[in-house]
């Protein structure tokens, strides 16, 4: 049996480039250390941190990688986070809006189809994105949840770090 080999060099370069980039300086003008923490749309890889020596930081693309790839969060995101959804329904997802509001709202009439042959149901005009942020070392006591509602902060908690 012959192994699959998978080469994306376009996003290998933008990767490097970021990394490059944001590695550069850091605010004070100093050397950061490199290093980027990825993320995509809605969750950072932060349950694959074992496969990475115990962090988020990455300092190559193949780190970058190696994290998505062996994240359950990003794989449910990938491939579950829409498995409620209808699949003729196609979210406004540029309005602003709430899409679980939107989805509920066109549901309504709808109930009685649902899609069984278990394909990907993403709405047509949603777009993974793979965010990297400079890699900053903070302490989990030191990080907290916000709430947005309407624009704005309606409330802060600091996260568990357990």
């Amino acid at each position: 049996p012959t192994m699959k080999s998978y080469h994306f060099p376009a996003l290998t370069s933008q990767i490097q480039n970021a990394i490059n980039e944001l590695g550069r300086t850091t605010a004070s003008g100093g050397s950061a250390g490199g290093g980027v923490l990825p993320k995509l749309n809605w969750s950072s890889p932060r349950d694959a941190t074992w496969m990475n020596c115990g962090t988020l930081k990455c300092q190559t693309p193949g780190d970058v990688y190696l994290l998505l790839k062996s994240s359950e969060f990003v794989a449910f995101d990938l491939e579950k986070a829409w498995e409620d959804l209808d699949s003729d329904l196609d979210l406004d997802l540029d309005s602003g809006g709430n899409p679980a509001e939107e989805c509920q709202e066109k549901k309504e009439g709808n109930d009685d189809e649902q899609n069984t042959n278990g394909e990907t149901k993403t709405p047509s005009n949603f777009r993974y994105e793979l965010v990297l942020r400079k890699w900053c070392n903070l302490h989990p006591s030191m990080e907290f949840r916000c709430f947005v509602y309407e624009h704005e902060l309606v409330a802060i908690s600091q996260r568990p770090h357990s």
